[in-house]
């Protein structure tokens, strides 16, 4: 969307996503990240 190429896109994409669960305040509650993110089935 900004221009880059795929290659160089996803890196930033990684790095925008988690910058945006770092800042998120839910996102340091650990019972919300584990019930939003299972790992198992």
């Amino acid at each position: 969307p900004d221009g880059t190429d795929g290659d160089a896109a996803a890196p930033h994409a990684l790095d925008r996503e988690r910058n945006l669960m770092n800042e998120d305040p839910k996102w340091q509650d650990t019972n919300y990240v584990l019930s939003s993110y299972k790992t198992e089935p």
